[in-house]
């Protein structure tokens, strides 16, 4: 892969796997963005990483784009049982840092389709969708580049939270039969917003451990996911009972601009009661202290959508509490 890398780049430009020594450069680029989704940022490279690392033929290929030798794009990739993604999911879009010359943003584009198509011969891989969100009228450049490429495309609803109104506000948004469950809720539950403590983590764990029947990632994964926490990249929502019992937490990851879910864990046996829906509450309401102004719940589902129950139940509660629908189009061969 490396000669692919090489074949592509010259003398202004020059595109290069990137590495730990990378990092700085990499966080550069999103710093210049208005937003930033969740699957750009760094941390998250490492710890997809270590989550996909014992996967058949996973190979991890994050690119950075150097203009003059100065970083001027990056973009997640990862190979993944013969599948090109970023991670799992659609292959997001390169991301390019504002005000880079229009000459050399047309050539990024045409580098990093060039790339595909190479490590498509490569290794026989197949890309998943190209996923673009349509963040306003406009299309993006690279939305502009794949369609004049003669590739079709879809259309799929991405669901969030304008973390810009008020608390007031988006409560009045969510899903009517939700509102009085989450007063109910903080009734019921003391909840507390855990950054740093490593015995409420623990907890947290054993909890996840409990309800899932036994051990579903590895510690490295886990120990990823508290350094996030003490780092300023994640944060935990606990609910306690009466007796100080650990009954229900949500793990959300963030950067600087916008936050996202992670993994949770509850008491199967107070299913019934509002536990989800007052983590949900208390991490929008830490969202809005923080200054994010975005907070991404997730993919909607349709009826055409091949999706197993539980995954449409999980989407089903979450879209309950959004208050934006943003379209993502989903570009193919």
């Amino acid at each position: 892969m490396i000669n692919i890398l090489e074949q592509l780049s010259d003398n202004n430009i020059v595109v290069s796997f990137a590495t730990e020594k990378d990092k700085e450069s990499w966080e550069a680029v999103l710093k210049t963005k208005n937003f930033v989704s969740n699957r750009y940022d760094w941390n998250n490279l490492v710890y997809l990483n270590t989550y996909f690392s014992k996967e058949s033929g996973y190979k991890q290929i994050p690119l950075i784009y150097f203009y003059k030798n100065k970083p001027v794009a990056v973009w997640p990739l990862a190979i993944i049982n013969g599948v090109l993604s970023s991670h799992g999911g659609d292959v997001v879009e390169p991301l390019v840092i504002e005000g880079t010359p229009q000459k050399v943003r047309k050539q990024l584009f045409e580098m990093s389709y060039s790339f595909i198509s190479s490590i498509e011969n490569e290794t026989a891989c197949k890309p998943s969708p190209f996923g673009v969100i349509l963040s306003n009228i406009n299309l993006s450049e690279w939305a502009v580049y794949l369609h004049n490429q003669g590739m079709k495309c879809l259309s799929k609803q991405l669901l969030y939270v304008d973390l810009t109104c008020s608390l007031e506000e988006i409560k009045s948004s969510f899903r009517k039969s939700y509102r009085p469950l989450v007063t109910k809720g903080l009734r019921l539950w003391d909840s507390e917003v855990v950054t740093s403590s490593r015995d409420v983590f623990e907890e947290f764990m054993q909890l996840h451990h409990d309800v899932a029947g036994g051990w579903t990632r590895s510690r490295e994964t886990w120990d990823l996911h508290y350094e996030m926490m003490v780092n300023g990249e994640a944060f935990l929502i606990t609910l306690r009972d009466d007796n100080g019992v650990l009954v229900g937490a949500g793990f959300f990851v963030n950067n600087r601009t916008n936050a996202c879910y992670a993994i949770a864990a509850y008491d199967r046996s107070l299913f019934k009661e509002p536990l989800g829906h007052v983590v949900q509450y208390k991490a929008i309401e830490y969202m809005i202290s923080k200054g994010f102004k975005w907070y991404e719940i997730g993919e909607n589902v349709s009826i055409l959508d091949e999706s197993t129950d539980k995954e449409r139940n999980i989407v089903k509660f979450k879209s309950g509490f959004s208050n934006l629908s943003l379209a993502q189009l989903q570009f193919y061969r």
